[in-house]
């Protein structure tokens, strides 16, 4: 699962860089509609079983990255290799991993 997250992630950094690479640091609200759009597709099979818990994870996800750096310092990230950008995102992202993947275990043990 962590290594599924991370990737959501930085696959979005990819396609986040494609789609909006306007000059300007700061963070819009159509930024986190797109990097969550991209979360919620990326995670696939996940977000077609969960998709409550999946969306709260996007959320989660984006909201701390988005709080944490510039949207330039989130681009430069990209231009790192996959464990540095993991070593990077993975301390800002944990929280809302622990939350899904504790949401998800708490779903399967009452079905």
């Amino acid at each position: 699962m962590k290594i599924c997250s991370i990737g959501l992630i930085i696959n979005g950094i990819y396609n986040f860089s494609n789609i909006n690479s306007n000059t300007n640091n700061t963070w819009s609200i159509e930024d986190k509609q797109v990097l969550v759009k991209k979360c919620l597709t990326d995670a696939g099979e996940t977000t077609q079983n969960y998709p409550e818990y999946t969306q709260e994870y996007c959320d989660c996800s984006i909201d701390q990255i988005m709080n944490s750096m510039t949207k330039d310092e989130y681009l430069n990230i990209s231009n790192k290799s996959i464990e540095e950008q993991g070593n990077k995102l993975m301390p800002l992202i944990q929280n809302c991993l622990d939350k899904l993947t504790k949401a998800i275990e708490n779903s399967n043990s009452v079905n």
